[in-house]
């Protein structure tokens, strides 16, 4: 009897620290990315998509999500974008304590409405997603504050392909006091995000 009943303790010890550990996983998920150190994130004020002005200080007390997109590309940013959307759904009842910033690198070309169309059309919500615009006076600021490099790439003859613009493919992470946490480019997974958001949010 004695040694069931250590056998027992000892079962019942193993079970709590198997639950304890899943519970860690799921909670304390590594941010994916390269880390960053928690340094501060340069601040910075533009409109969004619906002509609201944005500034990154408005969200402190959540995490964010900032990149660089313009809304004619035809590769990267649509991809980066959808997998920003199965990001978001992935985290259910907490996607409203997380923000998701765009910040514009096509000034010419990304006005508010264009911003609209393409919140619309990778069905981004307006109330946890901001595309940020402005004129290139007000977005180069921005853009070397974060390291982003830009080139317009416009055609060199007359032709129907839409100009490209090439630019530095960065997605920072950060914490709930506005400070870098994770710097991810655009493959990055879409769970693994989801997961490292959630552990930013305890």
């Amino acid at each position: 009897m004695r040694c069931t009943r250590q056998t027992a303790a000892i079962l019942a010890l193993l079970v709590g620290v198997l639950l304890t550990c899943a519970a860690c996983r799921d909670d304390d998920a590594p941010l994916p990315g390269t880390a960053l150190g928690g340094r501060p994130s340069p601040g910075f004020r533009l409109n969004d998509q619906a002509g609201t002005a944005v500034a990154l200080d408005d969200f402190r007390g959540s995490p964010v999500v900032l990149t660089f997109l313009y809304t004619t590309c035809p590769d990267i940013c649509p991809l980066t974008a959808e997998k920003l959307r199965q990001a978001y759904e992935q985290l259910g009842s907490d996607a409203g304590k997380v923000t998701m910033l765009a910040i514009s690198v096509d000034p010419e070309r990304d006005t508010t409405a264009a911003a609209q169309g393409f919140t619309a059309q990778h069905r981004l919500t307006d109330r946890t997603w901001h595309y940020l615009v402005g004129s290139r006076a007000e977005l180069e600021p921005v853009w070397a504050a974060y390291g982003i490099g830009v080139i317009p790439q416009y055609p060199n003859v007359s032709s129907s392909m839409q100009a490209q613009v090439g630019h530095t493919d960065a997605l920072y992470v950060l914490d709930k006091e506005g400070k870098q946490r994770s710097l991810l480019r655009s493959d990055f997974e879409a769970t693994a995000l989801a997961a490292g958001l959630r552990s930013l949010l305890k």
